[in-house]
């Protein structure tokens, strides 16, 4: 058994959905620049969402390595300061 095959019985598809929806809150990227950044087809994020299809493990690892990478701000959301 792989590690990925190992990963993708830890995370339910639940969770990676939760997942997926707190990369998009906290960088506020909509999702086609979350596929780009992920080297997917847009309808894939949107597949994964619906339910529609599930993730293999490999992008299950890339999506909490990026939920990682976003909690420490790495993708923050610039702010404008008032003038």
């Amino acid at each position: 058994m792989s590690i990925l095959s190992v990963r993708k019985k830890i995370m339910t598809d639940e969770q990676f959905i939760s997942n997926v929806q707190a990369i998009i809150r906290i960088t506020g990227w909509p999702q086609a620049k979350l596929a780009r950044f992920l080297g997917l087809d847009p309808a894939t994020i949107t597949k994964w969402l619906k339910k529609e299809r599930s993730p293999d493990g490999t992008a299950r690892y890339a999506i909490n390595d990026l939920l990682r990478r976003a909690k420490e701000g790495e993708f923050a959301v610039p702010t404008t300061a008032s003038a």
